[in-house]
């Protein structure tokens, strides 16, 4: 076969090709590939190194400490802003489960239902007979609504007053009082409570014995 007067030659063609890919292999990976040379007489033996993603380790949720209990809260949200759902769980210091709620929360964003989760969490304990001799911890998966409770200052405007109630329902509690922030992957449960009440047409309050 004949271009512009040359006689194509496929044998010469495939080493134009081997020379190219072997220099733009050896460019974008030059610590794991042979020479050019090496890769032109054994292209089988060049390679492309796998690129393997850090998978982040799932963390589950712990049991708190003697004389503690831990309630757990999250939100559910249709669309930003859209129809809430808050939900959360009270376990002991044995994990045994002792009250869950789910229910509606109104219209809003993330924020104000995170917020809305951990109000409703403390009102809750504060209206049982176990805020008279247990601490209490809360847990959020949201790591701004846990530094705008532990320090108010530091809230949205719109969302202070809010905290303010939180801070004074903190107050009747009898024993230690803590909020501390927990992955996605711990704080499933509550994550499912909320969802639920998007859907679900009546709120749930459930006790435990």
């Amino acid at each position: 076969m004949i271009f512009d007067g040359k006689i194509w030659d496929p044998t010469n063609v495939l080493d134009i090709i081997k020379l190219r890919l072997a220099c733009w292999a050896k460019s974008k990976w030059p610590d794991h590939n042979t020479s050019i040379t090496d890769f032109i007489c054994a292209p089988s033996s060049a390679f492309a190194p796998i690129s393997r993603k850090q998978t982040k380790s799932k963390v589950s949720w712990e049991c708190p400490p003697i004389s503690w209990f831990k309630f757990n809260t999250d939100k559910a949200a249709r669309g930003c802003p859209g129809h809430l759902g808050i939900g959360g769980v009270l376990q002991d210091e044995t994990g045994v489960v002792k009250l869950t709620f789910s229910k509606k929360a109104g219209w809003g964003d993330a924020n104000l239902a995170k917020v809305l989760a951990v109000r409703e969490a403390m009102v809750l304990f504060v209206a049982s007979s176990w805020v008279n001799s247990n601490n209490i911890i809360i847990e959020s998966d949201s790591k701004n609504v846990v530094s705008w409770i532990s320090n108010p200052s530091k809230a949205l405007w719109r969302l202070r007053q809010l905290i303010l109630q939180i801070h004074s329902l903190k107050n009747r509690v009898a024993g230690g009082w803590l909020i501390k922030h927990i992955s996605r992957s711990g704080n499933e449960t509550a994550d499912s409570l909320a969802k639920s009440r998007v859907d679900r047409t009546h709120d749930l309050l459930r006790l435990y014995p």
